[in-house]
């Protein structure tokens, strides 16, 4: 990856230079905690650098919780994410093969993964909840991104990671030179003290997740693990809705006052007791510890077994989220030393 060095006092011309004529969406901090909210790009004055991943995810901005699909593809507004972190990544690449590879593109989402300018940061700080290191993530964004961002003294290290973000350096650039071997030596060391600031957290929670989750979680565990894991579960889906690379959803169709068909897509939960209800009233997952395992096993046991590695990035915003404090973590765990 080749990496260029852009001054501190070059990085908000070179974003607003970017964005002109976009949508800006950056992290803002609210009472405590990071979001990703559509800012102006010229009411900022100082670009925001959030040390770690957003309540939100891109998938919020992407695959919208609700919308109308029966009718035409709005024409979407071109627009710029900045503050996107290494455990959204390799969500959005599951969004992105579900939605636009094989023999269909779902043209909902095409249209606006199009239009987004992916921009990454590395991060400098973790939640309690951050796992990433634990499930083969890092706290450093390495692809995937258009444009990727590193902390280093006087400014910042950037990288292009597609065919657009190439495009986005030769048009935008100019205020760019190359990374000198300090610098870099300087990012190497700053990813290698975060990457170890995850772990240390890990151990200090007593936490140890073990290497081969999948194959633990094929194990035939008797069924009272999963009831007693499962007994706080309230199945509000939460975890479902906050992870980046959930991605099920289901269809509406009624009719409007004017009496015109509308059908609206909207996400759905596995740990919803509806979920996988037939019209027959037969449900295979009718019980709630069977709808928590079977979440884990869409998790860790089938993108495994097809060698994508897993479809958690340890982000832990389900564990932020679950009013039951259920902790993915711990789950794993407690079932590896069942």
């Amino acid at each position: 990856m080749n990496w260029l060095f852009l001054h501190s006092n070059q990085i908000l011309t070179f974003v607003k230079s970017i964005t002109d004529g976009k949508l800006l969406i950056v992290p803002v901090l609210i009472e405590g905690s990071w979001h990703l909210q559509a800012q102006n790009p010229d009411s900022i004055n100082e670009f925001p650098n959030s040390p770690f991943r957003a309540t939100e995810s891109l998938k919020t901005f992407l695959f919208i919780p609700a919308e109308s699909v029966g009718g035409e593809i709005p024409s979407e507004k071109e627009t710029v994410i900045f503050g996107a972190k290494s455990c959204d990544l390799p969500a959005l690449q599951i969004l992105d093969k579900l939605f636009l590879e094989g023999a269909f593109e779902e043209p909902f989402y095409s249209e606006r993964r199009k239009k987004t300018i992916i921009i990454a940061e590395d991060c400098s700080d973790c939640l309690p909840s951050c796992f990433c290191v634990a499930v083969g993530n890092t706290p450093y964004p390495e692809n995937t991104a258009d444009l990727i961002f590193s902390d280093v003294e006087g400014g910042k290290l950037v990288a292009a990671a597609t065919e657009r973000g190439e495009e986005l350096l030769k048009k935008h650039g100019g205020s760019f030179s190359a990374a000198t071997e300090l610098q870099l030596s300087e990012q190497k060391e700053k990813r290698n003290a975060i990457k170890e600031k995850v772990k240390i957290s890990l151990q200090e929670q007593k936490i140890e997740i073990p290497e081969n989750i999948a194959e633990i979680l094929q194990k035939k565990w008797p069924d009272k693990i999963w009831e007693k894991i499962a007994e706080t579960c309230v199945e509000c889906g939460a975890c479902n809705f906050v992870c980046p690379g959930c991605h099920c959803f289901s269809l509406t169709d009624e009719l409007t006052s004017e009496g015109k068909a509308l059908r609206t897509r909207v996400w759905d939960a596995c740990l919803s007791e509806n979920f996988t209800r037939v019209a027959g009233g037969a449900n295979p997952n009718k019980k709630r510890e069977v709808r928590l395992r079977h979440r884990l096993e869409r998790k860790f046991i089938a993108p495994y077994e097809a060698e994508e590695g897993y479809a958690c990035s340890g982000c832990g915003r389900c564990i932020d989220a679950c009013i039951g404090k259920l902790d993915m973590r711990k789950i794993i765990q407690e079932v590896a030393n069942a």
